[in-house]
């Protein structure tokens, strides 16, 4: 188990102490308005409301109209006639579209290249560290 810095803990302790202080403090207060008038309010009389019931359906009115003529059975439907075969129909050739030209891309155009000087002393990078030359 590693070693904990003293910092560490008494932070961790004023933390914990914090939280207690704060839920004491809490239960003291509940407990000290905590009376014998919150009994009063549960024997309070109880307030009824009554509701008159809804009809399921509203009363039918009859009708001086009279009834009208009852509704025959469908009729069957008479099968279907025979596929007949359709009829081939040949359409005349279609006129053959003249080849359009195809134009060539331009030629990609080379960038010069640049001409770097050439370096005359080592980069820093590339020099020894101070780590490595002083073992």
């Amino acid at each position: 188990m590693s070693a904990v810095p003293r910092s560490t803990l008494v932070r961790w302790g004023a933390g914990l102490a914090l939280a207690l202080g704060i839920h004491t403090a809490g239960a003291a207060a509940l407990l000290a308005r905590w009376s014998a008038s919150a009994d009063a309010v549960a024997n309070a009389p109880a307030i009824t409301v009554d509701l008159a019931p809804l009809p399921v359906a509203p009363a039918v009115k009859p009708s001086d109209v009279p009834p009208g003529p009852q509704q025959a059975d469908a009729e069957p439907q008479p099968a279907p006639d025979p596929v007949k075969p359709v009829e081939k129909i040949e359409l005349p050739p279609q006129p053959q579209a003249e080849p359009l030209p195809v134009a060539t891309p331009p030629k990609a155009v080379e960038k010069p290249k640049e001409i770097k000087p050439k370096q005359t002393h080592a980069s820093r990078a590339s020099a020894p560290s101070s780590a490595a030359t002083s073992s």
